[in-house]
């Protein structure tokens, strides 16, 4: 194992201990929240975790055109940030397909959200990420697991730093495919949107 990879790894570690603790506290306090992961958990950026999902969520329908009717795709879902603001947003007959290469975070969705939002789905998906996983498909290769035209809304919050050029434009061709004709892809880096209508 590299320097490297073992310097995160040894982060990695310290952060979690440090919020379990945090998780402990709250937990014997009775002020941990259910609806949200517990901070231990959590694997997507800095801030506070539910004011970033809803300013996320307030801009794909602000900005982006998100309908509450929509067909919903969330492409690289991480723990359910965007998706939890969203069972909000979203009518029961629309659906929301996340998908994530981080296993424990689509699994905490599929027990925490899936159950009281049915038409909220959550797939793990196995390909390599620079950040989160070492094994699994090549990205560049990577075909979703949808049908086409699938979607009538696509939106990917800070996964392309995480994808180098190949891996974009994989992820952008896949995004056109499973779109409807006339959908729109949002990407979002620091809540600064960019979209495209398919």
């Amino acid at each position: 194992m590299g320097t490297k990879r073992l310097r995160r790894r040894a982060r990695h570690a310290l952060e979690y201990l440090a919020a379990a603790h945090i998780d402990f506290r709250l937990w014997l306090t009775g002020k941990a929240d259910p609806e949200l992961p517990p901070l231990r958990m959590r694997f997507v950026g800095m801030g506070d975790f539910r004011e970033i999902g809803e300013e996320m969520a307030s801009l794909l329908v602000r900005v982006g055109g998100l309908r509450p009717s929509d067909r919903v795709l969330d492409i690289g879902s991480g723990i359910g940030r965007v998706a939890i603001p969203l069972t909000r947003i979203l009518d029961p007959a629309a659906s929301y397909d996340g998908f994530d290469v981080v296993k424990r975070g689509v699994d905490w969705c599929r027990r925490h959200i899936t159950p009281r939002h049915p038409n909220f789905r959550f797939h793990h998906v196995d390909v390599r990420s620079s950040e989160y996983r070492d094994r699994g498909a090549d990205a560049s290769r990577f075909r979703f697991p949808f049908d086409d035209a699938s979607f009538d809304f696509a939106f990917a919050t800070s996964l392309f730093t995480h994808l180098v050029f190949a891996e974009t434009r994989q992820y952008l061709r896949e995004s056109r495919r499973v779109l409807a004709p006339g959908s729109i892809v949002w990407t979002g880096q620091n809540l600064a949107g960019r979209h495209v209508t398919v």
